[in-house]
């Protein structure tokens, strides 16, 4: 990364745009893991994962990856996944879901013991794509994490 003086002259023209990533199978890493309360008072709380991709694996189209451009850098993206928790049934399912990453997740554990050892973390997802209007009415495309599994 460059300096904060390099930042600020640095005209947003030069800035890379960050790309809709194919579907299809992607190997991710953990970014960050965190507990957010609900916005509204007849929300639910969630856990939000954050992560970034490795690298594609054998079933995303080689011309849709090629059409990104030369030199793009799929680390740039950010993939985000809300696991909702309403019961203890669906902080049971957050456990499963975490060993899916290859933590060892233990009775003796704390749950801050396991999202801190999230960072870093590999899974397989599948990636798809969906198209929402956001608040402000404009239409938005995103990547969405559909399935995951472990590694190798």
């Amino acid at each position: 990364m460059s300096t904060y003086e390099d930042i600020l002259k640095k005209a947003w023209g030069e800035v890379p745009k960050v790309k809709l990533l194919p579907v299809g199978s992607w190997e991710l890493e953990g970014k960050n893991a965190s507990w957010q309360e609900p916005k509204k008072e007849t929300g639910n709380p969630y856990f939000m994962l954050v992560y970034v991709p490795v690298r594609a694996l054998d079933d995303v189209n080689a011309e849709a990856l090629a059409e990104l451009g030369e030199g793009y850098e799929v680390k740039n993206n950010r993939i985000f996944h809300r696991v909702w928790i309403e019961t203890s049934a669906d902080l049971d399912a957050f456990r499963k879901h975490l060993t899916k990453h290859g933590l060892n997740v233990t009775d003796e554990q704390s749950i801050e013991e396991t999202l801190a050892a999230f960072k870093g973390s590999r899974v397989i997802v599948y990636l798809d794509q969906r198209e929402f209007a956001n608040n402000a009415g404009e239409l938005v495309k995103e990547n969405v994490a559909k399935a995951f599994a472990p590694v190798g």
